[in-house]
């Protein structure tokens, strides 16, 4: 629906009046034309000469939309456009005409030539700015696409797709740098005002972040982009985003498979069976029973595969001999003169059996101890906090993990969030 109606105008020798509409690649809301300078125009009498018989062809049903351009284009139509007023209509019928004719350059003409004119008024100047803007984009001049854009929120255009398309076009130009610090400008300005960033920014930005290989903000706009629109596509780019930058091992994988079982975002075979080779059916039999059959009874994967067939049937067996030697596994583990690593090993069976409650007393206790893997346990346990229940102190554990896990536990602290809000 048209956000402004054509206002009325006195009569002239010509009358130039048609829908504006912004064509960017994103799709903006029509607008009709603004209004013209407030006096009467003046045009020159070469122009009304040269241009009347086309303007009456224009007003008629159904015109021959391409007869029309090349009369319009025609030199002597072209050298006739002497005045302001003139730039005004021409450009307009110009910019009007390469709609009917889905002609980009055509339309850039006309838009470019009503901006020169000086004509058009100071409240309707912001949009048109953005029109020319979103034109040069979709014909690849991003140079001068960022020129006009940034103009038009410089003169007050306010929507998103300005600041979006601004950090597009400069992301094209290669200027990944310039591009990442619009989207952020514009995604704090939206978190600054208390509305949720639109789902499109976000992806965009995770999208501009990634293509340049910029390891800090794709996982920043990804994890927003999670928290803020969680399902199993959004927390699947998070964790695949730390995976391929980061190249983990099977231990840092294991964390973040557990992470998409949480978020209900296992949504292949392979991840399952991926889940499957980290956790272990040695190390973890109860886990890998659980992923199992969650993936079979999923139609993800299939018994008539040997390594499935062959974990389900070793975890099966292995995880009833744990789960009776858990209480001695912790009795050790708290045992005078136990180590961090009998402990920490005594916490990730009851994990692996959802004992998690008791998992975190066990890391608790292995982080008391000198041996212990501290970033790993520290994982370990907000892990094991957050599957309790415990967010507000699964928050505060991630927060004391450092180097190379923290890509790790910035997404499960924005779980738990979210988890707490419920």
């Amino acid at each position: 629906m048209p956000l402004f109606t054509n206002r009325p105008r006195k009569a002239s020798r010509l009358a130039i009046a048609a829908a504006l509409m912004s064509v960017g690649a994103l799709g903006v809301t029509a607008y009709e034309t603004p209004a013209f300078a407030q006096k009467a125009p003046k045009y020159s009498k070469d122009f009304i000469k040269a241009f009347a018989p086309i303007n009456e062809d224009l007003g008629k049903e159904n015109p021959d939309y391409a007869s029309l351009r090349d009369r319009m284009t025609a030199p002597e139509v072209r050298e006739s456009v002497k005045s302001d007023d003139d730039r005004l209509a021409y450009g307009g019928a110009l910019y009007n005409l390469g709609r009917q004719l889905e002609d980009l350059n055509l339309q850039r003409t006309g838009i470019e030539l009503m901006l020169n004119s000086g004509k058009v008024t100071e409240a309707d100047l912001p949009q048109y700015t953005f029109v020319a803007g979103t034109i040069a984009y979709d014909l690849n001049d991003y140079a001068a696409a960022r020129t006009y854009l940034e103009k038009a929120a410089s003169l007050g255009y306010k929507a998103d797709t300005a600041q979006s398309l601004i950090a597009q076009a400069a992301a094209l130009e290669n200027n990944e740098a310039g591009s990442i610090g619009y989207f952020d400008t514009l995604i704090q300005q939206n978190i600054d005002a208390g509305t949720k960033p639109a789902k499109e920014l976000l992806q965009q930005a995770v999208r501009t972040a990634y293509q340049s290989e910029q390891y800090e903000p794709s996982t920043k706009y990804s994890i927003l982009l999670a928290r803020y629109y969680p399902d199993a596509v959004t927390w699947g780019d998070a964790v695949n985003i730390q995976r391929n930058f980061k190249k983990y091992g099977d231990e840092e994988t294991l964390d973040l498979m557990r992470l998409l079982r949480a978020a209900d975002a296992l949504d292949s075979g392979a991840e399952y069976e991926k889940y499957i080779e980290v956790a272990g059916v040695r190390q973890l039999p109860g886990e890998v029973l659980a992923v199992t059959q969650e993936g079979l009874a999923a139609g993800l994967i299939s018994r008539d595969v040997s390594f499935v067939a062959n974990a389900l049937s070793e975890a099966t067996n292995r995880s009833e001999i744990v789960r009776e030697d858990l209480s001695a596994l912790a009795s050790e583990a708290r045992a005078s003169g136990a180590t961090a690593k009998r402990a920490t090993l005594a916490g990730d069976a009851h994990f692996s059996l959802d004992r998690f409650a008791e998992a975190a007393e066990l890391y608790q206790l292995a982080l008391t101890r000198s041996d212990v893997d501290r970033e790993t346990v520290l994982t370990r346990l907000g892990i094991a906090q957050v599957m309790a229940g415990d967010y507000a102190n699964a928050q505060e554990t991630f927060a004391k993990v450092q180097g190379e896990r923290q890509g790790i536990t910035r997404l499960w602290s924005a779980y738990a969030e979210q988890r707490a809000q419920g």
